[in-house]
C-alpha cells in the first residue's frame, strides 16, 4: 500500500523530464480525465437552463511508476476569468486559477490550486501564508510538479522568476 506521502516524496524525488505528456485538446487529442458537469439554472423554481462540461488540458504521467500521474489546466471557476492579485497588476498580468490532480491508479489522492500566469507562460503552486507578512510558500513536491508542466510546455527556464514574481517561495525545511 501507498501513503499519500510516499506519492508526494515520489513526486519531490522525479525528474521534471521524466513525465509523459497527453493533450487534452487540439488537433488527435481526446479528454484526459473525468469531466466536471456545471449545470447553469435560472428562474426562481431553478429551472436548467443549459449545462457544460469542462476538462483537464492535459495530463502528465510518471514514466517511473505510470500509477502516477498529474492532470491540470482545468478551471476553477470558469467564470473568473482574471484574478485581482497586487503582485500580477503590478506586473500587468492575467492571472486563472486552475486545479493540478495528482492521481494514483487513477483516484484522485491530491488536488492544488495552481495560478496560470502571463498568458499561460507558467502554472504556478498556490502556496500557504506564512505569519508575520512573510511571502507564500510551496513545498518540494508542489514544485517538482511545477517543473514537470513547465518542462512539458518549454518553460522550464523561467518557473524560478515566475515563482518568484507571484510572492512565493519553495520551502527547504519541515
Amino acid at each position: 500500500m501507498t501513503s499519500l506521502p510516499e506519492i508526494r516524496a515520489m513526486l519531490a524525488d522525479s525528474s521534471p523530464y521524466g513525465w509523459n505528456r497527453i493533450g487534452g485538446w487540439g488537433a488527435n487529442a481526446a479528454p484526459v480525465g473525468p469531466a466536471l458537469t456545471s449545470v447553469m439554472n435560472s428562474g426562481e423554481s431553478g429551472e436548467v437552463d443549459g449545462w457544460y462540461s469542462r476538462n483537464y488540458t492535459d495530463l502528465l504521467v510518471s514514466e517511473r511508476d505510470v500509477a502516477l500521474s498529474i492532470g491540470y489546466g482545468l478551471e476553477v471557476n470558469p467564470e473568473e476569468r482574471n484574478l485581482s492579485l497586487d503582485w500580477a497588476e503590478k506586473l500587468n498580468w492575467e492571472v486563472r486559477a486552475t486545479f493540478a490532480d495528482i492521481r494514483w491508479n487513477g483516484q484522485l489522492v491530491e488536488r492544488m490550486v495552481m495560478w496560470v500566469v502571463d498568458k499561460g507562460s507558467a502554472h504556478i503552486p498556490v502556496g500557504r501564508f506564512v505569519p508575520d507578512g512573510q511571502p507564500r510558500y510551496i513545498e518540494t513536491w508542489q514544485y517538482a510538479v511545477a517543473s514537470a508542466i513547465a518542462v512539458a510546455h518549454g518553460s522550464q527556464s523561467e518557473l524560478d522568476y515566475y515563482l518568484s514574481a507571484s510572492e512565493q517561495s519553495v520551502r527547504t525545511e519541515n
